[in-house]
């Protein structure tokens, strides 16, 4: 959770609506988002790159 309050404003609410239960699809939240659909799934690829490099910051105890 440390980690994921380290990312931008945006991609955190990219990331949470994209694991709402039940799930959204992809027109809805580019609707709510304002961003193109097909920019979506690419931004979700970056985002959780940036998470695992977050986490792995958190794991070594730093705050690079």
């Amino acid at each position: 959770l440390r980690a994921f309050s380290r990312l931008p404003d945006d991609a955190q609410q990219l990331m949470r609506l994209l694991c709402t239960d039940p799930p959204l699809d992809y027109q809805t939240i580019s609707d709510m988002i304002g961003r193109p659909i097909g920019s979506i799934g690419p931004t979700r690829q970056r985002i959780i790159e940036k998470l695992r490099t977050l986490m792995e910051q958190e794991l070594e105890g730093g705050d690079r």
